[in-house]
C-alpha cells in the first residue's frame, strides 16, 4: 500500500514538473527568433554567416536559451504561478 502511494506521489510531482516544462516550452517555441532559426534549419536556408548545420544548430541554441531568458522575465507571473502550483501539489501528495 505504502509503495502505491510513493508511485502515485512520484506520478504526480513528475506530471506538474511536465506541466511547468509545457508552459516555459510553449513560450520559448512561439517567440521569433526561435521560429526563424527553425525555419531555417527545416529548409536548408543560410542567414549571413552561418553555413554549416552545427553552425545553424549552435544559432538555434543561442536563439533557445535568449528566448528562454526574455520570455520568463517577460511572463514571470504565469512562471511564477505555475511554480507555486508544483510546490503545492508536491506538499497534497506528501501528506
Amino acid at each position: 500500500m505504502a509503495q502505491a502511494a510513493r508511485g502515485t506521489r512520484t506520478r504526480d510531482v513528475i506530471g506538474s514538473a511536465i506541466g511547468f516544462l509545457a508552459v516555459l516550452g510553449a513560450l520559448i517555441l512561439l517567440d521569433p527568433r526561435v521560429g526563424y532559426h527553425l525555419k531555417l534549419l527545416v529548409r536548408g536556408g543560410t542567414p549571413s554567416g552561418v553555413s554549416d548545420v552545427g553552425d545553424q544548430l549552435g544559432a538555434l541554441g543561442n536563439a533557445l536559451l535568449i528566448a528562454a531568458r526574455d520570455q520568463s522575465i517577460g511572463h514571470a507571473p504565469l512562471l511564477v504561478f505555475s511554480l507555486a502550483a508544483i510546490v503545492l501539489v508536491f506538499f497534497m501528495v506528501r501528506t
